[in-house]
């Protein structure tokens, strides 16, 4: 393998956790999908995503992901990875596991760490940084991580929804 095969060690990315009930202006670029995921409570403090419908989410399709968790160790396995998704990444992760696609991804300590805040304390995330393990340190990308619960209690799925930046 050549240096220029070799991928980058990737940026950390800025990421940050919120409780469930915080208010919407933290999340402004993604409030009206966070108050739809919040609209979506039934029976406990977490939506489940089968309360979601595809028309629900069209304001955001091709920028979405939804992942389902495992845990101990964590693993999520992507079943869904929006079109948007893949070209802004360059790569389709639908049907992969985060343990097949660590290096891809560009995952580091810090990011399990944010997963596990999320899914072990039911929290919302949010991320932002650029793809710099690609080589590609002007993508700026903006990320929201919303937990959902079957049960209502259990996170056992991640919602998320990214918006692409250009850094100047």
């Amino acid at each position: 393998m050549s240096s220029a095969d070799t991928p980058m060690m990737p940026k950390p990315w800025d990421l940050k956790v919120f409780e469930i009930d915080v208010p919407l202006d933290c999340f402004i670029e993604f409030a009206p999908l966070v108050l739809l995921w919040k609209s979506r409570v039934e029976g406990g403090p977490l939506p489940s995503w089968s309360s979601f419908t595809p028309h629900d989410l069209l304001p955001w399709l091709g920028w979405i992901a939804v992942e389902d968790f495992t845990n101990p160790p964590v693993e999520l396995k992507c079943r869904l990875w929006g079109t948007q998704l893949t070209e802004l990444y360059g790569y389709d992760l639908t049907g992969r596991r985060l343990s097949q696609d660590m290096q891809r991804r560009g995952i580091l300590d810090e990011d399990l760490s944010f997963y596990e805040e999320l899914f072990d304390h039911r929290r919302i995330g949010l991320a932002a940084g650029s793809i710099s393990w690609q080589g590609r340190e002007h993508v700026s990308i903006h990320r929201i991580f919303l937990p959902c619960a079957s049960d209502g209690l259990a996170v056992d799925t991640l919602l998320s929804c990214a918006k692409p930046a250009t850094l100047s």
